[in-house]
């Protein structure tokens, strides 16, 4: 079980159980791979990155607004795990002049980035079903999953886990 004080293990925990996951899916991971400040991905090329999202009160996946009894608090962390990458954009060649991506272009950067939405959440199932991040009853939820970007020259996607802090 992730604890308070041990957010920074557990997210590059997160990190390497990930890209550990991914070489076995035989997806190509980007070089830069880090623990981040914040799940804002920094636009400044690709990367594979876990940042911590927020924390709450409640059982992950079910928070709670209410007041807890101080001596049975439950709170949850819920960490970004994303990669960005690459994509085709429109193209200033000059002052007049603009190449737009093609049709193909676009198409296979659709095409890569779902293929990257399928392999987190693929990742994270089997993190999931084989207790890597916690023991049996611990919290661990996997979701949501959405794109991010494009901007410049950029996009990719984010999952969200949400995992039991104690």
């Amino acid at each position: 079980m992730a604890s308070l004080a041990g957010l920074p293990q557990t997210a590059a925990k997160l990190l390497a159980d990930f890209i550990a996951q991914l070489e076995q899916l035989d997806v190509e991971i980007p070089e830069r791979r880090y623990v981040a400040s914040t799940p804002i991905p920094v636009w400044d090329g690709e990367q594979l990155t876990v940042s911590l999202s927020g924390m709450s009160q409640g059982q992950p996946g079910a928070g709670f607004g209410g007041t807890f009894h101080p001596s049975a608090l439950n709170q949850f962390a819920q960490f970004a795990v994303q990669i960005v990458r690459k994509v085709s954009v429109l193209q200033a060649d000059g002052p007049f002049r603009s190449t737009i991506p093609t049709g193909d272009e676009i198409n296979a950067d659709g095409l890569v980035t779902m293929g990257d939405a399928a392999a987190l959440w693929t990742a994270a199932a089997r993190l999931h079903f084989t207790y890597a991040e916690g023991m049996p009853g611990t919290g661990f939820e996997v979701g949501p999953l959405q794109t991010v970007g494009p901007e410049g020259g950029l996009a990719g996607v984010r999952l969200l886990l949400s995992l039991t802090v104690d």
